[in-house]
């Protein structure tokens, strides 16, 4: 493990233990067990690396999709596996997913993003948009469809995560239909 990754790792577990804000520069070197050089040598500020350890979790989540999706798929198939691929990432890497929620409700997360490229998201959002626009499925935008399906999908890893003994292939699949008759356009 380099020196980056072991930073990256170990502010990313203090981010979910204390918090983005909770955690200092100088707690997470201590734990990494590096120097205050090291920190800054690969990254500017806190800031920056908030965002490189986000942006490694996306990664790893995106390939996840890309590996699971087929764009020539129709749209309910295309959903079903993007609702399969995106719950099963999330129960199989807790931490990352901890991560990226924790992220996503830190206060500053717009100036974060401004040096985001989202285009490697490419492959996902335009045949959901297409069927927006075609009227397969009703959504009054893109953000907005993105927003209510990590609403649904989180609600579902949740209630996997705490009843561990619930059957979660059932559980995954009524919920992608529940999902699907709020979304179609009938």
């Amino acid at each position: 493990m380099t020196i980056k990754e072991k930073i990256m790792l170990t502010a990313a577990e203090l981010f979910v233990e204390k918090g983005i804000h909770g955690t200092s520069t100088k707690t997470i070197i201590t734990a990494a067990g590096v120097s205050n050089g090291a920190l800054f040598n690969h990254f500017a500020n806190k800031d920056e690396l908030v965002l490189a350890i986000y942006i490694m979790y996306k990664d790893n989540l995106r390939d996840a999709l890309e590996e699971a999706l087929d764009n020539n798929d129709g749209i309910r198939k295309f959903l079903y596996d993007y609702w399969n691929a995106s719950i099963n990432w999330a129960l199989e890497n807790p931490h990352k997913k901890k991560y990226l929620m924790t992220f996503a409700l830190q206060p500053n997360v717009k100036s974060c993003m401004e040096n985001f490229d989202a285009s490697k998201y490419d492959f996902l959002l335009p045949k959901i948009s297409k069927a927006i626009k075609d009227e397969e499925i009703i959504s009054e935008s893109i953000d907005y469809f993105t927003f209510v399906f990590s609403g649904i999908t989180d609600g579902i890893i949740n209630y996997l995560n705490f009843n561990p003994s619930a059957d979660k292939e059932k559980i995954i699949d009524n919920g992608f239909k529940q999902f699907w008759r709020s979304i179609v356009n009938f």
